[in-house]
Parts: structure tokens; C-alpha cells; sequence
């Protein structure tokens, strides 16, 4: 998974493109190779780091950097992003005078940011021999922190009795009294003493009332994990109660009916359920829902409202499995279903047998002239198309478009005729009933639909000339469908691949001339790409360059301003080659020196000064008791639990640009970088600047910063790839947030797989590895760099084929690697995703602003 932060269209100035007059040539073209043109949705958010720390140290220690916490970053770069990895020299620096206590506390807190726990507490028990009783107390309280934070308990519990014999020592309001009772109860709840560890996550709740909802979860994740549901149950029932969010409160009735119904407590679950439904608007969600209610009520014994529940079931999403489970459960207790409704949900979980009973049954029930008779025959004509019977799947389609020429249903019956033809093994004749639908009904909505199946139908049976006539008259035949651009652009792309460079500027032109709307930047790339085929490069130039001036970062203007300068171009384009000759300025601010005092005026001119200075908290935000509890669960080693807290306070405050600043400066001081990143765009956003560059360097580099450049930059020159691909990569994946985790498992600052870390784990010989390292950053970019290399060998040695297999799976990069040949803006332009294909296309723009701010 990616994490996107995109900044909004209307910040980029008008585009506007050459209008090069052609006649459209309506010669059959070759075909086009793939279908380029899938959906592309919005990224979902990160999901926050899973609120346990990350385990096991192998059995070897790697030599970990040893810089002061402020050290610079690094300037250093590899300027060849396609050249090959290199050796690091691995010999160990002449020896420095032993650094003091402070110095080596501060190191120790440096290695634990990175992951080095075993490096982290080989200084700290050093600092036990020989530093002073106050610096003993911290590194004894650091000692125990790193022990947690590599799942070591034994000796976690250990030294925090002996530093809680020590803690009289501080002062009475010195944090780190009631801190490590609460590291204690992680302690004892590791080592599955949870009635102890409970007495201390109580004893330390006693000085943070506003941790109740916190604090109760992890107790309750504690107990569960014991086996005690019991416990379990009332904790989660005291931290629900104890949240004032609603969706938090939801979230966290969920843990309670699921232990309530593993447990067998049936009338209790039905209970929290039916909380959840009263605070739940997704509809989505409530059918899931109001299954589960019917099935906890039933298994309780109340079989009436059980009945309700499933029935409201089918009315709030019929499409849907839990829609399906409910009908089983009603038409198994002989309740009434009406038979169309019976119908299309079986039709959706393709119980075709049951779908088709139903449909027959409402026909034999309604009368001749009801006009849902013919959803009901299209509903049969589906359903045996699903049971394999061709035959009768035709008679049932046929009747629908013989007899019920007004229904909604009209359409579909010949698209679904079309595609029976295909799935018998008739591929022409799928086609020929997609034309004749096409042509003898073109007010049908879905007549433009059918041409475009045609057209796909004939790509999958390689007829080239086919596909060609299909296109080409859905885009003459139907201008105002929205299949109309695509099958330009589908056109234009084909053409261009082979060879046909006049056909390709007939198409791509008429995407500028008549879909202004629609992927206006890459219309007019490809067909300044076609006229320079041509040899029409002043013609080329001109349309490159102003597609440069109007979007300079976006991932087509990008393109444009390597090809308008002759970056690298060939039919061996290199997209990632050349950027430094390519970028625009670092900044278009007269005076702009990259410093927050220039930053801070600039904001001056836009937004009103706040009271407190530039860059503190105001006092509302300072005093915010989801900031504070945030700041504390950081210090508590509550990574996840802490995100969500500060992800509120960023939600709150978010339409105030001053505390927003203050904001994103705030949390990269508390290192929780994503949080920075997304705070410091929305003000970019927000800002009278139309491109980035034309804001301040010292908020664009707050945007786009180059957080972990010692792991980053050693990682990258290791593997012989400039680091600020790598920075690129990492910005995409996770907005360096390490414990960034997506819906497909990926996990960390690089998004590794769970398999992926066994396998990366197995290539490079990495000892005792286990899935709970891959969280520490020094590992997960370790790999992630090692396989981003791996993967660019193994593929073609090109670093676009490198990011495309990274994100879609080495071999996808080398099947569209062979398809595309050596060109990468084919090789993006020819993937038969859009995941892989947005995410390429927005690293190159990344890249793009790293390679503009950090020469």
C-alpha cells in the first residue's frame, strides 16, 4: 500500500494546450494493446501503528550510526538513479574520546529511534557503571524502555523494580514516578501476570482520568489475550463508555461484540449491537450489522426481533453477503421474502439455482402486463447463464428484448446476450450482438458500453482490426458518452505503440479539442510524443512547454519538461534520468533564503498573525487534552494509541492556517512525521501559492523532508540508486511514518509484506528473523532498499521497472516490461492496473520536488 497527500487541481494554474489543426484520419488502425483506463479511487489514509511494540532482536547487532540527534542530514547523493549497486566501506573510524554521560544518553536515544535496541542498551548499562545518580536514573528508566520496546519483559520488570526503589530520588512532580507504572503493567501483561498488570494500568489511570478509553482497551487486550473474556468484556465496556468519539466508540463496541459472540453471550451482544447500529450511518457497515443483531437475538432466544433484523438486513443493502446470510436465515424459518428481492440477492451470491427459482416463482405469481416481468426474465437469463445453461439463458434473454423493449432491463439483456455468445465460445458472435445493439439502439445508455465490449473482446482475441472499427465508432458514433475519451485515449496509445503516429495525433488531438476535462495533461503529452514522431518538433516543443508552465510537478508535466529540454529521449526513455536538467527552481520568492523567519513573513502576508508568535501552539491547541494525552502515550511507547490521539487534534484545528503551522512543526518535533507532512500540505493547500514552488523552500521542504537520511542515504548508496528515489518511495508508501500499516499487511516506513520480509529476510541472509522486526527502521528501510534493488535486477535493471514491480509484484513488471519494450512512459502507459500506475506517476512526481529542493 501508498499513502497519497496530493495537492488540489485548483492549485495549478489554467492549462491550456496548442490546438494543432488535422483531419482525422478514419483509416483502420492496429491494435491497441491493453486496456489502460481502469478506475482510480481516492488513497485510503494510513492506518496507525498497531498499538503493541515490535519484537525479537536477531541474534547478530549491525553497526548502527552514532551521530548527535541534531546532526545534519546528509548532502550526499548517487547521480546515476540507473546505475548499478556499489560497496560501502565497512572499515570502523580511529577511535574519539568516550563521549560523557548527556552525549551517550543522547546517542542511546538516538538508537532506540532507529531500532537499535541491543546497541541502545549496551551504552545505557555502561552509564549504569559510571555516570552520575541523576544520569543513572535515566538510563536505568531508558534501559527499561528499550527492553519493552524488543518484547524483553524478564529483564524490563526487572529493572524497573529496581528503578522504582530509585524513584524516591525525584521530584515529586517528575513524570517518569507515574510513567513507569504503567511501563510496569506493560511489563506484567507481557509475561501474562495480567491481574498485576491491571492493578498497575489502574494505579497509573489514577493520575490520567483522560486515558480512561486508552488505557481500558489495552487492559481488555491484556485480559483477552489471557483467555480471560470476562475481564475482557467490562474493560472494553469501560473504555467505550469512557469515549466521547463516535466513530472511536464504535470501533471499540466492535471489540466488545466480537469477544460477547466468541464467548457464546448472546443477548449481551445483541445488546452492544444494537448500540452500534444507533450510532452507525455507512450503510455498508449496518447491513454487516444487523445480520449479526438477528443471528445474537436468535441464539438468545428472540426469535421475533431476530426476524426484524434480518429483514431490515435485505433492505439496506441487498447486494451484499450479509443481505444473503440473512435471507438463508428467513427462508429457512419460512418467512415471507418478496421473490424479486429473493431474486437479485442470490443472483449477487451467485446461488443460481436458488436466483432462478425465485425469478420463476415471481412469474408465475404477477400478472401478464406487470412491468417487472421483464427483470424477472433477465434475472432467469442471468442466472442459467451462471448453472451453464446456454440455451435456456438465450430463450430468457431474447424474451426480454422481444417483449419488453421499455424496460430499464432492456439494455443489459443484449450486453448480457453478448457475453454469453464469449462464455459459450463464441467470441465473433459476442461481438456481432454487441454492434447490432450498438447500431440499432444508439439511445440506449448502454450502447456506448456495448461497443466498448467489443472492443475489448477483440483486443482478448488479438484482431487488431476489430478492435480498431470498435473504437474508433464508439468515440464517432457516441462523442457525449463518458466511454468517448477513453476509447481516444485507448486509441491514441495503440496507434502510438505501433508506429502509426498520424493516427495517434488524430486521436489525441481530439481529446484536446473536445474532452478539455478529461486527462487534459496526458493529451497533451502523447500527442506532442506524436508530433515529434513525426518530425514536427517546434509544433512538439511548444505544446510541451506550455503543459510545463500550466503543471510543472504533476507526473505528465514532469514528462513534458524532460522532453521539451531532450532529457534522455529516445524510444529508451528513462522517466527517472536527467531530473536535475529538468526541475524548476527551488523557489519563484524573490529573497526566498530557506529560512522560518522568511517562511513566517510570507505567511504574515495571507494569514492574520496569531497572539502567541509564529509557531507556538495557541493556547487552545497547547491545552487540548487529546494533544497532551497524544504527547504522553509517545512517552508510554503507545505508538498507535498516540497517532490516533494527535490524528484529532490535526482534524480539529485543520481549518486554522496559523495553529496548523504550529501544528506541523509540533509533530515533526515529536517525530510523528506523516502528521507534519499532511499539516504542512494542507497549508500549502490553503496558501495563495498556485505551485508548490511558489511557497517558501522552508514550508516545502516541511512537505517534502528527508527524515532517516543516514539510514536513507546509506541504504540507497548501497544498492546504487539516488537517495531521493528512495525518499520518493518512502514519502509514497508511508509519509515516514514507520509504523504505518495498510489493508494488505504492508507494514512500516517502506510497506513490507509480511512474505516479502521472509523472502528479502532469506536473500540476504538475515539471522533469526521474525515478522515483529520489521517495524524498526533501520530494518525495514534496510530491506525495503534491498528489495527495491532486487527487484530492478531482476526485471531490467531500470528504476521505473524497479517501482512498478515494488508496488505491484516483480513478475506484473516484467510482463509489462516485454509488452512496453524498453520506453518507461509506455511501460506506465501499457500496466493493466491503475494502483501500480498511479503510484509510479506520483513518485515521479515526488522525485520531481526532492531532486528541485535538495541539488
Amino acid at each position: 500500500m501508498e499513502v497519497a497527500v496530493n495537492h488540489k487541481d485548483t492549485k495549478k494554474s489554467k492549462r491550456t494546450v496548442s490546438k494543432h489543426r488535422v483531419t482525422y484520419s478514419y483509416t483502420l488502425l492496429l491494435l491497441l494493446c491493453v486496456l489502460l483506463l481502469a478506475a482510480c479511487g481516492d488513497d485510503p489514509e494510513p492506518t496507525p501503528v498497531p498499538s503493541s511494540t515490535v519484537a525479537s532482536v536477531p541474534t547478530f547487532t549491525p553497526t548502527p550510526i552514532l551521530p548527535a540527534p541534531a546532526a545534519a542530514q546528509s548532502e550526499s547523493r548517487t547521480i546515476s538513479p540507473e546505475s548499478k549497486p556499489v560497496v560501502i566501506p565497512t572499515s570502523t573510524p580511529a577511535p574519539i574520546a568516550t563521549p560523557d554521560a548527556n552525549e551517550r544518553l543522547a546517542q542511546a536515544s538516538h538508537l532506540h529511534r532507529y531500532g537499535y535496541y541491543s546497541d541502545e542498551q549496551w551504552l545505557l548499562l555502561g552509564l549504569l557503571a559510571d555516570a552520575d545518580e541523576s544520569q543513572q536514573l535515566s538510563a536505568r528508566y531508558r534501559l527499561a524502555e528499550s527492553y519493552l520496546a524488543e518484547d524483553n519483559f524478564v529483564q524490563a520488570l526487572d529493572v524497573l523494580d529496581k528503578f522504582q526503589l530509585e524513584a524516591i530520588r525525584l521530584a515529586a512532580d517528575d513524570a517518569r514516578r507515574v510513567n513507569a507504572i504503567f511501563l510496569r503493567g506493560e511489563a506484567l501483561s507481557g509475561l501474562n501476570r495480567m491481574g498485576e498488570a491491571a492493578a498497575a494500568y489502574q494505579t497509573f489511570l489514577e493520575s490520567h482520568l483522560d486515558l480512561t478509553g486508552v488505557v481500558q482497551e489495552i487492559i481488555g487486550d491484556g485480559w483477552q489475550r489471557s483467555g480471560e473474556s470476562g475481564q475482557a468484556a467490562s474493560a472494553f465496556r469501560l473504555a467505550a463508555d469512557a469515549t466521547a468519539d463516535r466513530v472511536e466508540r464504535v470501533r471499540l463496541l466492535e471489540k466488545l461484540a466480537g469477544l460477547l459472540e466468541n464467548s457464546g453471550r448472546w443477548a449481551e451482544a445483541a445488546a452492544v449491537l444494537g448500540e452500534m447500529l444507533d450510532q452507525s450511518v455507512n450503510p455498508s457497515y449496518r447491513v454487516g450489522l444487523l445480520r449479526r443483531a438477528g443471528d445474537a437475538q436468535a441464539r438468545a432466544g428472540d426469535e421475533a426481533a431476530a426476524i426484524s433484523h434480518w429483514q431490515a438486513a435485505l433492505q439496506e443493502v441487498p447486494d451484499s453477503a450479509a443481505a444473503y446470510l440473512s435471507l438463508i436465515e428467513l427462508v429457512n424459518r419460512k418467512q415471507p421474502v418478496d421473490s424479486l428481492l429473493r431474486g437479485q440477492i442470490d443472483l449477487y451470491a451467485e446461488a443460481w439455482q436458488p436466483a432462478n427459482d425465485a425469478y420463476q416463482e415471481f412469474l408465475a405469481q404477477a400478472p401478464a402486463d406487470d412491468a417487472l416481468r421483464g427483470e424477472a426474465l433477465l434475472g432467469i437469463g442471468q442466472a442459467q447463464m451462471g448453472l451453464g445453461l446456454w440455451n435456456d439463458a438465450l430463450i430468457a434473454l431474447d424474451r426480454v428484448i422481444a417483449d419488453f423493449p421499455a424496460c430499464v432491463c432492456f439494455g443489459q439483456a443484449w450486453l448480457d446476450k453478448g457475453r454469453l455468445e464469449i462464455l459459450r465460445g463464441d467470441a465473433a458472435a459476442g461481438r456481432r450482438v454487441y454492434r447490432t445493439f450498438a447500431r440499432e439502439h444508439p439511445d440506449d445508455a448502454l450502447a456506448a458500453e456495448a461497443l466498448w465490449r467489443s472492443a475489448l473482446s477483440a483486443i482478448a482475441a488479438d484482431n487488431e482490426l476489430e478492435a480498431a472499427v470498435d473504437v474508433l465508432a464508439l468515440a464517432d458514433s457516441f462523442p457525449n458518452s463518458a466511454r468517448a475519451p477513453d476509447a481516444l485515449s485507448v486509441l491514441g496509445i495503440g496507434s502510438f505503440v505501433n508506429g502509426l503516429y498520424s493516427q495517434a495525433q488524430d486521436a489525441f488531438q481530439r481529446m484536446v479539442d473536445s474532452y478539455p476535462a478529461v486527462r487534459p495533461a496526458a493529451s497533451a503529452y502523447w500527442l506532442g510524443r506524436s508530433l515529434y514522431a513525426q518530425g514536427q518538433r517546434t509544433e512538439a516543443q511548444q505544446l510541451w512547454l506550455e503543459l510545463v508552465e500550466s503543471e510543472p510537478d504533476t507526473y505528465y508535466g514532469v514528462l513534458a519538461g524532460l522532453a521539451a529540454r531532450r532529457v534522455g529521449f529516445a524510444h529508451q526513455e528513462f522517466i527517472f534520468g536527467g531530473m536535475e536538467q529538468a526541475v524548476g527552481p527551488a523557489t519563484t520568492l524573490a529573497g526566498d533564503d530557506g529560512t522560518r523567519a522568511y517562511a513566517e513573513g510570507w505567511l504574515e502576508g495571507w494569514v492574520a498573525a496569531p497572539a502567541a508568535g509564529w509557531g507556538t501552539l495557541p493556547a487552545a491547541v497547547a491545552a487540548d487534552v487529546d494533544l497532551r494525552n497524544g504527547q504522553l502515550l509517545l512517552d508510554l511507547g503507545r505508538r498507535g494509541e498516540a497517532l490516533a490521539q494527535l490524528e484529532l487534534v490535526y482534524r480539529r484545528y485543520r481549518d486554522d492556517p496559523a495553529a496548523i503551522y504550529a501544528l506541523a512543526l509540533h509533530f515533526e518535533e515529536l517525530e510523528t512525521f506523516r502528521l507534519g507532512i499532511v499539516s504542512a500540505v494542507w497549508l500549502l493547500d490553503e496558501s495563495p501559492a498556485q505551485l508548490i514552488e511558489d511557497a517558501p523552500i522552508f514550508l516545502q521542504k516541511m512537505a517534502y523532508p528527508r527524515h532517516f537520511a543516514e539510514l536513507i542515504d546509506a541504504e540507497a548508496a548501497k544498492n546504487g540508486f539516488d537517495p531521493l528515489i528512495f525518499y520518493s518511495l518512502i514519502r509514497q508508501e508511508s509519509l515516514f511514518e514507520e509504523g504505518a500499516r495498510s489493508y494488505a499487511a504492508a507494514q512500516g516506513l517502506a510497506q513490507i509484506i509480511p512474505s516479502t520480509g521472509e523472502e528479502i529476510a532469506g536473500r540476504m541472509g538475515f539471522p533469526n528473523y521474525s515478522n515483529a522486526l520489521i517495524y524498526r527502521p533501520y530494518i525495514n528501510l534496510r530491506f525495503g532498499a534491498f528489495y527495491l534493488a532486487w527487484v530492478r535486477e531482476y526485471v531490467d535493471g531500470r528504476v521505473t521497472s524497479a517501482l512498478a514491480g515494488y508496488n505491484a509484484g516483480p513478475g506484473n513488471a516484467k510482463r509489462w516490461r516485454e509488452r512496453s519494450g524498453p520506453d518507461d512512459t509506455l511501460f506506465v502507459e501499457l500496466m493493466d492496473y491503475s494502483e501500480p500506475r498511479l503510484y509510479v506517476q506520483r513518485i515521479l512526481s515526488h522525485y520531481y520536488h526532492y531532486t528541485r529542493l535538495y541539488p
